[in-house]
């Protein structure tokens, strides 16, 4: 049987607390745009005259836009900008990458990390991106994004995260493992998490994640870093995963404050999470 909206919402009372509220009041909010300039094709201070942007509070690698359907734009089509939100530009952004380095991007489609982190190395720079995800169709999703950008950079292939690559073991400077999640984060644009999502999917999403961190953490190099993300508020999930990274795989926690606007600064950004 299907999960009621009613018991949804008592799990998600029990899980956040006293933010609760504050959270379903944001369902009720359009959520910021975000637009993320393609440096190669476009001159920051025309792009945001033209779409009257101002700087987000994540960093200053990507812009809030006001425009309505973004993605009618002209600058869109011709790979000038790429739409993304601004929380889902700050796995790349978190991270000090090598100008020459490899960066593999496991669960990449539909491409926004794997557009930032190519557009990061092409500026100043001759690292690559390996990005990979699991069907023919989220491929051929990173694949027309990095066509529209212009993205030379980029190496695209369709893979399994759960099943290790001996051939690309400690290849990488820079791991981005954004995993499949339960995505209680973004129920403000699909609603039908409420009705569909169980806990006995979300205990069978953790076990998941974790066959995806272990192999992600074995394609790091020698001091290079991995980036763990997610899309959901469960904290089995989150820090769930951030705690096997730490005490079963031996990963060590680096503070975000050297990458992240002041505004962002908690009293967990110190040991490596937000």
């Amino acid at each position: 049987m299907k999960q009621l909206p009613n018991e949804f919402t008592q799990r998600m009372q029990e899980l956040l607390g006293e933010t609760y509220p504050a959270f379903e009041k944001s369902l009720q909010e359009s959520p910021v745009k975000g637009v993320k300039l393609n440096r190669k094709k476009g001159d920051l201070t025309a792009l945001t005259e033209t779409l009257w942007g101002d700087p987000i509070p994540y960093g200053e690698k990507g812009y809030y836009d006001p425009v309505e359907k973004i993605g009618n734009h002209p600058y869109h089509h011709a790979g000038v900008l790429y739409v993304q939100e601004p929380a889902a530009m700050m796995p790349p952004c978190t991270v000090e990458i090598p100008k020459n380095g490899v960066v593999l991007d496991l669960c990449a489609a539909p491409g926004g990390k794997t557009v930032m982190a190519a557009d990061i190395l092409a500026t100043g720079g001759t690292g690559t991106v390996d990005a990979g995800d699991l069907t023919e169709a989220k491929v051929a999703l990173i694949k027309e994004n990095a066509a529209r950008c212009g993205l030379k950079n980029v190496s695209i292939r369709q893979a399994d995260a759960t099943v290790f690559r001996k051939e690309d073991e400690e290849r990488f400077d820079t791991v981005l493992a954004d995993v499949p999640c339960s995505g209680l984060g973004i129920i403000g644009k699909k609603p039908d998490i409420k009705l569909f999502m169980t806990k006995e999917q979300q205990d069978e999403l953790c076990v998941l994640q974790k066959k995806i961190l272990k192999n992600a953490v074995r394609y790091v190099k020698p001091g290079g870093v991995l980036i763990f993300s997610t899309c959901t508020l469960n904290q089995e999930e989150n820090m769930g995963g951030y705690k096997f990274l730490k005490e079963e795989c031996g990963m060590k926690p680096e503070s975000l404050e050297p990458f992240l606007s002041k505004a962002l600064w908690s009293e967990t950004t110190k040991d490596g999470y937000l």
